[in-house]
């Protein structure tokens, strides 16, 4: 049955390659992707606070700024209660109007099955189709004698209660006379009480005989139970234990919900639980879709799992028998802790109560789900992670869409370790698309701090680990008037991805640029080496750091299940699955032990002439078939680690080595880089991230030979042949030149022809080495009380040493600093030199210090190389001397003796301010931060600030002129002479002004976005607006709520939740520069050079 349902889930999914355009190449959609490349979001409805007018404005907002879909989610959080209840008829009216709107607007809807986040459940999920747990009540008898008592009913809640059987058996001597006894170690997490954390079978050093329970000594006294409890029996002599099993509902809720939307969480283990939820609460919403559904309304979600687990259904005792043929009913003692035959073979009877727990989860909850969405023509999204007790790698499998998640700001390996997880299952079951839960904010990251460059390389690493949608947590439904900004948020959560955001409607170009890049990475097929299966016992993936053994550098992988091993084939030397995904080596993780049926598996595998790395199992894990199962897996078990026909974990380098297997990707020095490779229509095609905020020069070797790189670039668009490159035998390698967290696809498919590409450019500068002034030096630095200097902890050196390792951001936290003043809001004050620029800064406790962006503003690097309509030319930017050598060794060199100086644009500057600031423009001697301006209108200003000013230009200087605008905070549209030269929305803030650029008078516009923080800060200063309740607004008053004027107020801005306060630290804001014009001497290099 499982495979049957992995199998259908997968044939419901559009195959690799079928979302390219029409008739378009791969060129041309990287260029101009379709809009299924597209990233998505979240969009949260904050407890019935919704409108139509909002609906419409948010989606066509979405759609301009870029995106192509959303997911429908309804939370409280604190906010207080609108007026449209969850699922009432005017919810209702909502969703009709939403799906019919994404449908004209043209957006893909997703809907989370329920209210909340968490995860199938409502009030018309009755205690009967709800989470259900085994419960018991026992009690000692003295035997030899007729016994007459009163079994009590174990815990009940909710009114409901079953039994399942009455036991009786030989109270062990350890329990006699009201002692404890003794308990199987972790019991309640190997019986699936409780979340699984410690599953190792107990190492019964304090176990004894008499602990034991004889397998022959279990009575089943369930037909000598009365109906109300009473139980007639002739006990035999001895000292008896007599245990009532049932079970009841766990009372597990949906959260967090409205109350209108929450109840019950539906029954996991038993297909009648999903089809109750569906068939009261999901018919009525595809009710509302009508004739839309499976058009605009897409796809259904199971978002987080938080509900914790369950370990019992109304037929458990059935499915238990017939997947591991025998009667569990003597072993039910073991659920409570206690030993039935042996402690080995109690340890194997919980193994297999969880592995038929994850099962029946894998087949009637999420495979359930399954069936539902494509019998009516929708898909399903699952995050398939969590704390239910379930195989995430069975649950990822049954995902047409698989999500996993990152957060902004901060790592969390389970989440982290998520993303390989959802990527891993995609690759293996062809699954085009891998969604993630993208830049999920806590409070301490949802302070209106965030924008596309701050958090890019976190959005890099995760294309690296294979997803390939975002799905941005979180767009806050704006049901108010346009003038209620910055609006509604996800109460203390989210990155504040919405319509009121300063910069999300100037985002189109860093919109654009993912849609290139998740355009590219979800063509074709994952390249990897190594395919890791874990255990059958193992619920949960790794981070790669974690995994036993650490793949090698360079050498990528895929983590799977058993499920994974009993699909594969042997083809040429490769591992192959049914996808057509294929891997050179097979490594078992975390598998001490295997059932006979994966070992015979195996067995066939290395018959076929599969590499095989892993640790020897020592028997089965099960009680089914046993003795016999050990004797089984031992005798495959010698016959393949003893022959040495399966390798030892330690020997996964010397393997690889031995199969003349290099690694897929290398770089020279120690650079930060993140990397992925996949293969589209025989192109080999390679992300590469620079996890830095400082520019990269390295030379990267690629597992490629006989093709001429490409480099295409996914912010522009523009793809170029790779200047500086040269073939190794079985490598290629390629220098490239990245920007502070920039990244870049290496394209090979040409073949190599008679070239002679330049494979290596030194430069020696004329002018005196490179000042001591750049880079980054921590001039003082503390944490701790601000009023008390006895309070503080001295960090100069701390963080002087971490700057000298490349960190630009330093977040204050008592996790990193200790507590020097306990109870006490602390700070973190640092003074510090960023390319020669000096200053102090000091933020509060949770907030960040990043430099990055100062020290992103650094010189130009001294060369760049570039081909222009086939011409090789390298642009200079300071007098010295090229030495030039080519991949066939002959080598050229090149006086450079004079490059123009850079051209200052000093000002003065005209800024014209939005409405939130000063109503007539204001004059700037030379650029400051705005935050540092003595006028509060500007020092407190957000939204966008327009810079104007004139400068001299004189084209003999030079025949390249490129403007750096130096600093921003935190994104510029440049006009040169009114020609609109785009948005800059990462640093380099540079701009090629070549052709836009006239001789003597220039005219330069341009329009900075910042960010809310400042604003919000300022207006802190006045009184609230809002009634609040901690930083949660209490009430939503009339005039918010129905569109009226506003009372009189200083405020210019209005938020249900305050993130930040009147003392938190202002953030840099506007053009801070230095603007110039750089004057590059073009170098052109003749083909008689090569």
């Amino acid at each position: 049955m499982k495979k049957f349902i992995i199998r259908l889930v997968i044939s419901m999914l559009p195959m690799a390659g079928m979302c390219r355009m029409a008739g378009a190449s791969l060129e041309q959609s990287f260029q101009s992707p379709p809009d299924s490349a597209r990233a998505q979001t979240w969009w949260h409805w904050m407890n019935g606070n919704v409108s139509a007018e909002g609906i419409t404005k948010d989606l066509e907002a979405m759609k301009d700024a870029g995106l192509n879909g959303f997911t429908v989610f309804d939370v409280p959080l604190n906010t207080p209660r609108g007026p449209v209840n969850y699922n009432s008829p005017k919810w209702h009216e909502m969703i009709a109007h939403t799906v019919k709107e994404a449908d004209r607007i043209g957006l893909e809807m997703t809907f989370h099955n329920c209210a909340g986040w968490s995860s199938s459940g409502g009030p018309w999920i009755t205690p009967e189709h709800s989470m259900h747990e085994v419960v018991w009540s026992e009690v000692q008898v003295s035997g030899g004698k007729d016994v007459s008592i009163t079994l009590t009913q174990s815990t009940t809640r909710k009114g409901y209660y079953q039994d399942i059987v009455v036991l009786a058996f030989p109270t062990p001597e350890g329990e006699q006379n009201g002692k404890p006894g003794f308990r199987i170690e972790n019991w309640e997490e190997k019986s699936g009480k409780n979340e699984q954390r410690g599953q190792n079978p107990h190492a019964g050093s304090e176990f004894s005989p008499s602990d034991l329970i004889a397998m022959d000594g279990v009575l089943n006294l369930t037909d000598r139970m009365t109906t109300d409890g009473k139980l007639a029996w002739t006990a035999p002599k001895g000292h008896y234990t007599i245990v009532r099993f049932g079970y009841t509902t766990r009372g597990k809720t949906n959260h967090p919900a409205a109350r209108s939307g929450q109840g019950l969480e539906c029954d996991k283990l038993s297909k009648a639980g999903a089809d109750l939820h569906w068939n009261r609460f999901l018919t009525n919403v595809l009710a509302d879709a009508g004739p839309l559904t499976g058009k605009s309304l897409k796809r259904v979600l199971i978002d987080s799992y938080e509900v914790g687990l369950q370990n019992w259904t109304h037929d458990f005792a059935q499915q238990f028998k017939a997947r591991r043929g025998y009667d569990m009913t003597p072993w039910m003692p073991c659920m409570t802790g206690r030993v039935v035959g042996s402690l080995e073979l109690s340890e194997r009877f919980l193994w297999d109560l969880r592995r038929t727990i994850m099962d029946l989860m894998t087949e009637n909850y999420f495979g359930r789900f399954a069936e539902l969405c494509h019998q009516k023509g929708l898909t399903l999204s699952i995050e398939p992670y969590g704390n239910g007790g379930f195989d995430h790698f069975q649950a990822a499998a049954v995902a047409d869409v698989p999500i996993g998640e990152f957060w902004t700001k901060r790592h969390i390996e389970r989440l982290d370790m998520s993303m390989k997880l959802t990527a891993s299952a995609a690759h293996m079951g062809d699954k085009r698309y891998v969604g993630a839960e993208a830049y999920t904010a806590m409070p301490e990251a949802a302070d209106w701090k965030s924008h596309p460059y701050s958090m890019k390389a976190e959005g890099d690493l995760a294309y690296a680990e294979g997803i390939n949608r975002y799905i941005f947590h979180t767009f806050a439904h704006q049901p108010f008037a346009d003038d209620i900004v910055p609006g509604m948020t996800m109460g203390r959560f989210g990155m504040q991805m919405n319509r009121n955001n300063t910069w999300f409607m100037e985002a189109r170009p860093w919109f654009d640029r993912l849609a290139r890049c998740q355009y590219l990475l979800q063509e074709g097929q994952f390249v990897a080496d190594l395919l890791y299966i874990h255990g059958e016992g193992v619920q949960r993936n790794e981070v790669r750091k974690s995994l036993s053994p650490v793949p090698p550098d360079g050498y990528d992988y895929d983590v799977g299940g058993f499920d994974a091993l009993m699909d594969l084939r042997v083809e040429d030397g490769r591992l192959v699955l049914p996808s057509g995904m294929s891997y050179r080596v097979l490594v078992l993780t975390r598998m001490p032990t295997a059932r006979p049926e994966l070992m015979t598996k195996l067995a066939e595998l290395v018959r076929q002439g599969a590499i095989v790395v892993g640790e020897k199992p020592v028997g089965s894990p099960s009680l089914e078939n046993y003795p016999d199962c050990d004797k089984q897996v031992e005798t495959i078990a010698a016959s393949l680690w003893d022959s040495g026909r399966v390798e030892k974990p330690e020997n996964l380098p010397a393997v690889l080595k031995q199969i003349d297997l290099v690694p897929d990707f290398e770089v020279s020095g120690e650079a930060n880089l993140a990397y992925i490779h996949r293969r589209i229509d025989g192109k080999d095609v390679y992300f590469v991230s620079n996890q830095d905020a400082l520019p990269s020069s390295v030379r990267c070797r690629f597992r490629v030979a006989g093709r001429t790189p490409e480099l295409w670039h996914p912010d522009t668009g523009r793809i170029e042949a790779a200047p500086v490159w040269k073939s190794n035998g079985a490598t290629t390698e390629v220098a490239l030149e990245l920007d502070p967290a920039g990244s870049v696809f290496v394209v090979f498919d040409r073949p190599v022809e008679q070239v002679n590409p330049i494979a290596e450019i030194t430069f020696r500068s004329a002018e005196e080495a490179q000042s001591e002034e750049e880079g980054l030096t921590i001039v003082r630095a503390w944490y701790g009380n601000p009023n008390d200097p006895q309070q503080r902890v001295d960090l100069t050196e701390k963080l002087a040493k971490r700057a000298a390792l490349g960190q630009t951001v330093f977040t204050a936290s008592n996790k990193d600093f200790g507590d020097p003043a306990n109870k006490i809001e602390k700070v973190l004050e640092m003074e510090y030199v960023a390319n020669g620029v000096s200053k102090t800064v000091r933020v509060n406790e949770n907030q960040s210090i990043d430099v990055s962006q100062a020290l992103a503003a650094a010189r130009p690097e001294p060369v760049r190389p570039r081909i222009v309509d086939g011409e090789e030319q390298i642009l200079v930017f300071s007098a010295g001397t090229l030495d030039v050598r080519r991949a066939s060794g002959t080598s050229a060199t090149v006086d450079v003796p004079e490059v123009a100086e850079p051209l200052a644009v000093n000002g003065p500057w005209t800024v014209s301010f939005g409405k939130l600031g000063p109503e007539a423009p204001v004059v700037f001697k030379s650029l400051i931060p705005l935050n540092e301006h003595e006028d509060e209108e500007i020092k407190y200003f957000s939204g966008a600030a327009t810079y104007r000013t004139e400068f001299h230009y004189s084209a003999a200087d030079s025949a390249s002129a490129i403007l750096d605008l130096g600093r921003v905070e935190v994104m510029a549209r440049v006009k040169l002479n009114g020609t609109d030269l785009g948005l800059l929305w990462k640093p380099p803030f540079r701009a090629d002004i070549t052709g836009a650029v006239r001789e003597g008078r220039n005219e330069l516009e341009v329009t900075v976005v910042n960010l809310w923080a400042n604003r919000l800060i300022g207006d802190e200063q006045y009184p609230d607006v809002l009634e609040y309740r901690g930083p949660t607004a209490s009430v939503v008053p009339d005039w918010l709520r129905n569109g009226t004027p506003r009372p009189a107020t200083e405020r210019k801005t209005v938020t249900l939740y305050k993130h930040l306060r009147k003392n938190s630290s202002l953030v840099d804001s506007g053009l801070i520069g230095p603007v110039r014009v750089l004057r590059p001497q073009i170098v052109p290099f003749k083909d008689t050079q090569r």
